[in-house]
């Protein structure tokens, strides 16, 4: 374990049929391999936890979240309008569909749960945007019963690192 703590951001959303999503951050947290985390789901199929490494993110890094449940595809959620220009977007995807095909929209697919014999299926993506227009995180491969939730992180100052994420394994 890096000793990390998580603190959930934005409201929990919830589906139709009741299924929850959430997104949990640890600003400035320790990087690098070998991490731990004890998550608990209740309910069944399982649900899926994701651990994604944000870097080159400002120190005050999380601006924007929302999501909402969505039964039509393209599956999708607006944030509000960005602090900065130059933030990474986070944005993820739950369904219960037994075997979807998920993709993003207008980013790039970095993890999915489709085994929906065992788990509650999902994805999540990333992308950087370069406006402070309120941006639409979209997915296909979902059903009626799908809800989608997004975050955003600022860009530390000009000429830091750039902001990449990636999933923690």
């Amino acid at each position: 374990s890096k000793l990390n703590t998580y603190t959930k951001r934005g409201s929990t959303g919830t589906s139709g049929a009741g299924n929850s999503i959430e997104f949990w951050a640890a600003e400035n947290a320790t990087g690098g391999a070998v991490h731990t985390a004890t998550v608990t789901f209740s309910g069944s199929p399982d649900g899926t936890a994701y651990l994604v490494e944000v870097t080159g993110a400002a120190t005050a890094s999380v601006d924007q979240t929302g999501g909402a449940p969505d039964a039509t595809s393209p599956y999708e959620a607006t944030l509000g309008t960005l602090a900065q220009a130059d933030e990474l977007i986070l944005s993820m995807i739950a369904a219960t569909d037994a075997a979807p095909t998920f993709a993003s929209t207008n980013g790039t697919l970095i993890d999915a749960e489709q085994n929906g014999a065992l788990y509650w299926t999902s994805a999540i993506a990333k992308r950087v945007v370069a406006s402070t227009t309120g941006p639409t995180v979209g997915f296909t491969g979902g059903n009626a019963d799908s809800i989608v939730a997004a975050v955003s992180f600022k860009q530390a100052a000009a000429g830091g690192d750039v902001l990449m994420a990636q999933i923690c394994m």
